[in-house]
């Protein structure tokens, strides 16, 4: 990544010291997995990410990132969701919809 956009997380839980720096570098990789425009599955996201960043990341916090890049703050990224096999499995693809001569990876889709 070029230049860091401070991210802005939030929840209950949230403790921006001890998870915020783990939040973006999931989100950041989250991203990069995605710009290829290709579907991919939670559990395939989740696999190159923990290769990534060698430690270990859920499914369920990679569907967070993936809606966190569809929040406004994050960019608006447009998501597309579809089945797999008609069954409960669902693949995710990242559409950017416009690419701005300034814009960073980490702020605009």
């Amino acid at each position: 990544m070029n230049q860091s956009v401070a991210l802005v997380f939030d929840g209950k839980t949230f403790d921006a010291e001890k998870d915020g720096p783990r939040l973006t570098s999931e989100f950041e990789a989250v991203k990069r997995i995605m710009l290829d425009g290709r579907w991919h599955t939670l559990a395939g996201i989740k696999q190159l990410i923990e290769a990534r960043l060698n430690r270990m990341v859920s499914e369920t916090g990679v569907s967070a990132r993936i809606r966190d890049l569809r929040k406004s703050r994050h960019g608006s990224c447009v998501v597309e969701r579809r089945r797999v096999n008609g069954g409960g499995l669902h693949e995710y693809r990242l559409v950017q919809i416009e690419t701005k001569k300034d814009a960073t990876m980490d702020g605009a889709c």
